[in-house]
Formats: structure tokens, C-alpha cells, sequence
């Protein structure tokens, strides 16, 4: 399923459900956010069990015993515990990259649709540009904005590992550049798709190897 948000008036979307409780994680979404299927239709977003299910009843009290202290001990966590890695920054990235992804290839499309009929590339671009624009201030605002706060502290924190530290630099790197080539195209037809290739298959490759570092599923995405 497939939903809108509407913030300061202003549509936004779609979004999957996984895009949606991520949004939730990072508080950007409320229960009183708007959301919609259909753009017509608005409800808050505590309607949507899979976002705010209904709390679970509190569990019956067994004992009200106090564990002794060697029991407090035992499970007392050093503050030498090395940190554990966020996959939130990875999976904000991820769509970042995937969505610029999606974008290029559409400006491809429309590129060869308008040479094919006859006018110029850029009369396509032109054709789907407002389409494509919406969608980058939204992912500006929704994802892009907080993820580069997370990464300065990513890459001042010596806890975490250095591949990982690299990776998501490059991983970054890389979808700042892949959404450059979305706000402003240039090159030829060729150049163009030549580049998409490029940047996406750079990008899946860093995907993939931050998900396996940092333990995320393909399904998680």
C-alpha cells in the first residue's frame, strides 16, 4: 500500500510502509500527521495500525522480589561497550539513491520519447521536470536534511568501525552526486544514461555492502 502525507497543506509521496515507519523513527511523522491514499481522502495517521498499533496490556507482576545484587551485577553493561551501528542512516541513504535512481531513468524515458517524436531531449525533461522536482524537495526535507547531521557524528564516533565509517561516506558521495546529475541533467542522451549506469551500479554495490555491515535484510529496506 501506497501513501501521501500532507504537511503545511502540501502533498507529499508516495510512500511505502516501510518508508512510513521510518519517517515515524525519526519523528517526522505523528499520530496526528495527515496521511491518504488517494490525495482525496485524509485521516490522522494513528488510523494506521501499522504505525501506531494498540498498546499490548501491561503484564501481570509475577514477583516483587528485588534481585540480589550479584543478579544486578551479572547483567551490568560496561561503559566499554563498543557502539552499536545504526541502520537508520543506511536505510535513509538507500532510498535517497534508489529514489534518484528512479529519476534519472525517467528523464532518460522522456528524453527518447520527445526525440523520437520529433522534438528536442530537452522538451522530455522539460515534460516531467515539476513531477521530478516535487519528489527531490521531499526527499531533501524528509531524509537528506537529517542523515547528514547523523553522518558527522557517524564519523567522529571511533566506536564504530572504519569500513563502515568509509563505506557511508561513499555511500553519500555517492547519492549527492547521482541527485546532482537529477536537478540540473546535462550531457548528451548518451552521456546521460551512460552516467545512470554508472552511479546506480556504484550505488547498489555500497547498498549492499553497508546492509551486510551494519546486518540489514533486503526485506528490511
Amino acid at each position: 500500500m501506497q501513501y501521501y502525507i500532507r504537511f503545511r497543506g502540501k502533498a507529499f509521496g508516495p510512500f511505502g510502509e516501510k518508508q512510513l515507519l521510518l519517517m515515524k523513527a525519526q519523528r517526522k511523522l505523528s499520530r496526528t500527521s495527515e496521511v491518504s491514499e488517494d490525495k482525496i481522502v485524509w485521516q490522522s495517521a494513528s488510523e494506521l495500525n501499522f504505525l501506531f498499533p494498540e498498546p499490548l496490556p501491561e503484564p501481570v507482576q509475577q514477583t516483587t522480589e528485588t534481585p540480589d545484587s550479584t543478579t544486578l551485577e551479572s547483567v551490568t553493561v560496561s561503559s566499554d561497550t563498543v557502539s552499536m551501528v545504526s541502520p537508520v542512516p543506511v536505510k535513509m541513504l538507500s532510498i535517497v539513491n534508489l529514489v534518484c535512481q528512479d529519476s534519472m531513468k525517467e528523464y532518460d524515458k522522456w528524453a527518447k520519447i520527445a526525440i523520437n517524436a520529433g522534438d528536442s531531449a530537452s522538451d522530455g525533461i522539460n515534460y516531467i521536470s515539476d513531477k521530478i522536482e516535487e519528489r527531490m524537495k521531499t526527499i531533501q526535507y524528509l531524509f537528506l536534511d537529517d542523515v547528514e547531521k547523523e553522518l558527522k557524528k557517524i564519523q567522529s564516533d571511533s566506536h564504530l568501525s572504519k569500513e563502515f565509517r568509509v563505506k557511508l561516506a561513499e555511500f553519500y558521495v555517492n547519492c549527492i552526486e547521482i541527485k546532482s546529475y537529477v536537478d540540473k541533467p546535462r550531457g548528451t542522451v548518451e552521456s546521460y544514461k551512460q552516467k545512470l549506469i554508472e552511479l546506480s551500479d556504484t550505488g547498489d554495490r555500497l547498498r549492499r555492502q553497508l546492509q551486510l555491515l551494519s546486518g540489514i535484510k533486503e526485506t528490511d529496506e
